[in-house]
């Protein structure tokens, strides 16, 4: 009973304590990259309906598909007037869906050892690990958090059909019901079906095991259901979202081992844990550090694959699990541009973790190896905290780790520019911040090689120069140069909507400097995303249906859009506020009145 106390406290005691290393970090606004996208769509921010929830179960109506989180973002906009001006209630709800993930992680442990003490040290040892900082300050993180509780759960009732005497079929029907909860929430465990599927055959096969049929039928069932939503996201992130890139072979191949040496590295030396910004045109040249690591990484995969072949089906296991992660991995999966994140390798790191506990179980000094780590694991959290409780913060961070990189850089620059705006910069920031700005301008405008790290740059170029460029000239002049990098930058980097993407950028320069509308621009942007699934092309695709066929049009469509919940005012009149001249803003007037 005594002991029993002790477990309860420590657990009382990790999460008050993490609770309260986490507390600073509300109130913040909501992070440049993803939270505007995937938070801040009309469907959710809407009183509950029929049409609101069809919009929101239709594929195509978001960046990614993914209902389920974005059923949870409606309870966020339920309980907040604003998410974008303070995140603290998407924040506390990514919070309780990882303290969820948390204690599935020691159910789990307690089932394989049957050892409570190891399975609450283990657990909250691994509940202040520093990885799990970003997935908790970023709230677009919650998709991954959400898959990651509903897996584990899914792996609980996998365990306990295994661990139970009679094996019968209500464990593995509610172990397919998980699953079916996880990927409506996130794609990354979408192959694990089929990796333990195979594993199950071959371990049957060569231990002569009885083959347990309703295992069979459980995960045929969860693969079949895999598919699906494979075609779903394929069909989503190739036709609607576009994130595929065409970086040459070597560079692709170069990008995701620095990123896999880099994730390795960040479990054990949190201070390399950063955000990084858009991990394209040459990530790796600012990341080489890192790709001895990820080569031995990649070598200790491949030699435990083979290990586990020839003598180990338990080690076989662990990498038949992490090598399914890793092939729905963004870099490893050619549907996706980015290379690198945290959350990315956080369900590796899980793996590794419940397969470092089942290993500890075997000593005798089990106990006090994981109490070592517990503190050890307090101590990392509480010096990593304080870079991650403001984006301010966050994006210091990124750019301590990167220095040299135009991307980290641009996203610093973007958080001294809020700042600046809201008034919030001090006399010596305000100099840190233009200081940053020349430094970029001679990194990507001045010089003549072409870096695709400056994209970022170039796509923010415009706020910037209105900050710090008080001619007109010198500003155009600036702008048309990095138009000019824009465009031969993406003629390399970008695959088959290259034309596509050019044309974007040219519509936005001759908005800002031109002050026309150039609808040639906007029909070829247009005709490679013919999903409109954010405001921001919503906007422009109105605009461009306006000059191309007329006012009536626009209008019928915006009022569609609207009854649809599928379009927000405030992107709108944003918008038409932009606009610097009176004739741009009058046009986009006409094109965006409601139609008696």
């Amino acid at each position: 009973m005594k002991s029993n106390r002790w477990l309860w406290g420590v657990g009382l005691f990790s999460v008050t304590l993490l609770c309260l290393l986490f507390l600073p970090g509300l109130r913040e606004a909501s992070f440049l990259i993803d939270d505007n996208i995937l938070f801040n769509q009309k469907y959710l921010n809407t009183p509950w309906s029929l049409s609101s929830f069809k919009t929101l179960v239709t594929p195509g109506n978001s960046p990614d598909y993914y209902p389920l989180r974005d059923l949870t973002v409606w309870i966020d906009w339920s309980l907040a007037k604003d998410l974008m001006s303070d995140t603290t209630v998407p924040k506390l709800q990514n919070l309780v869906w990882f303290l969820g993930a948390v204690l599935w992680v020691g159910l789990i442990l307690f089932k394989f050892t049957s050892d409570a003490t190891l399975s609450v040290l283990l657990s909250a040892a691994w509940l202040f690990h520093p990885f799990h900082l970003e997935s908790l300050s970023w709230i677009s993180a919650r998709k991954d958090l959400m898959s990651l509780f509903f897996i584990l759960m899914a792996a609980y009732f996998l365990v306990s059909h295994f661990k139970s005497a009679i094996q019968g079929k209500a464990g593995l029907t509610w172990m397919v019901l998980s699953f079916v909860l996880c990927v409506l929430c996130k794609a990354t465990f979408l192959a694990m079906p089929f990796a333990f599927l195979i594993w199950y055959l071959w371990k049957v096969r060569k231990e002569s095991l009885r083959l347990d049929r309703n295992l069979i039928y459980a995960c045929g069932a969860a693969s079949a259901i895999s598919v699906v939503f494979v075609l779903i996201n394929v069909w989503n992130y190739s036709e609607s979202n576009y994130l595929q890139m065409n970086e040459f072979w070597n560079e692709r191949v170069l990008s995701v081992i620095a990123a896999l040496g880099r994730n390795i590295v960040g479990m054990f030396v949190p201070f390399f844990n950063a955000i990084d910004f858009e991990p394209w045109g040459g990530w790796y040249k600012y990341n080489k550090i890192f790709i001895p690591v990820g080569i031995v990484g990649a070598l200790l995969f491949f030699g435990g694959l083979i290990f586990g072949l020839i003598y180990s089906t338990s080690l076989l296991l662990v990498i038949s699990l992490i090598g399914a992660i890793l092939l729905m991995t963004p870099g490893f999966n050619p549907n996706h541009r980015n290379y690198y994140s945290i959350r990315y390798f956080e369900p590796v790191f899980l793996i590794l973790w419940i397969a470092l506990g089942l290993w500890l179980a075997r000593f005798k000094d089990r106990n006090r190896i994981s109490a070592c780590l517990l503190f050890f694991f307090i101590l990392t959290h509480w010096y990593d905290a304080s870079n991650w409780h403001s984006n301010f913060e966050i994006a210091k961070k990124s750019k301590l780790v990167s220095p040299k990189d135009p991307s980290v850089q641009n996203l610093l620059l973007t958080e001294y520019h809020n700042l600046n705006i809201w008034g919030r910069l001090s006399q010596t920031e305000y100099s840190e911040f233009e200081s940053l700005y020349r430094d970029l301008l001679t990194a990507c405008i001045e010089s003549k090689t072409m870096n695709g790290r400056c994209l970022s740059f170039y796509a923010h170029l415009q706020q910037f120069t209105s900050v710090f460029e008080t001619s007109s000239v010198k500003r155009q002049e600036i702008l048309r140069r990095a138009l000019a990098k824009t465009i031969e930058i993406k003629k390399i980097t970008f695959s088959e909507v290259a034309s596509s993407e050019i044309a974007w950028s040219i519509f936005n320069f001759k908005v800002d400097v031109d002050g026309v509308f150039d609808v040639e621009a906007l029909r070829e942007f247009f005709f490679q995303h013919q999903y409109i699934n954010i405001d921001t092309y919503r906007v422009k695709y109105l605009i461009f249906r306006c000059l191309d066929i007329g006012e009536a049009d626009s209008q019928s469509l915006y009022k569609d859009w609207q009854s649809q919940n599928l379009i927000r005012k405030a992107e709108v009149n944003e918008f038409i506020s932009s606009l610097k001249r009176d004739s741009l803003r009058q046009t986009a007037q006409n094109c965006f009145k409601t139609p008696k």
